[in-house]
């Protein structure tokens, strides 16, 4: 796990409030694969929002893309099980008002996807994890927060154009 001092929160407090929100809808959708790549999305965002990183951890490159090592280990026996529980979370870390409001857009505009579709999105050419992974060949390496924002902030600005 490759942690940073930047500020953020665990990866593992937003994956818990995303699940919360999935749980409280009562869908229990919410697999191993969605709940990485949705707290991925909201790291994206954030960094390209706010300049800062949301999470404490760099994300790396996998195989079925961007994964956060603190929530992989937490969920690594689950696979495509749903998720019914909160992870434990020691960090005492909480979100703010704002942290709570980006996830919430993330969660209302992609929550109803399959983790597999948020793979595949996370997969096309030009993603952070496509250069890292494909371009560059490096497998379980740290995808930096510079291509993350960049990648982000071209998708916000595509949307506002």
């Amino acid at each position: 796990m490759r942690i940073f001092n930047n500020g953020g929160v665990s990866p593992v407090t937003v994956a818990n409030y995303l699940l919360k929100k999935d749980l409280t809808a009562g869908t229990t959708a919410m697999d191993q694969m969605k709940l990485i790549k949705l707290v991925y999305m909201c790291h994206g965002r954030h960094l390209a929002e706010f300049g800062v990183p949301l999470v404490n951890e760099l994300a790396e490159a996998w195989k079925y893309g961007p994964i956060f090592i603190s929530i992989y280990t937490h969920t690594k026996d689950k696979g495509e099980t749903p998720l019914t529980e909160l992870l434990a979370d020691s960090s005492g870390d909480k979100l703010t008002h704002a942290q709570k409001e980006l996830a919430d857009r993330v969660y209302a505009d992609y929550g109803t996807f399959h983790g597999v579709d948020l793979m595949l999105r996370s997969h096309a050419r030009g993603t952070p994890w496509y250069r890292v992974y494909i371009e560059q060949g490096r497998q379980y390496f740290p995808i930096s927060n510079r291509l993350i924002k960049a990648h982000y902030k071209e998708m916000l600005n595509a949307q506002y154009a």
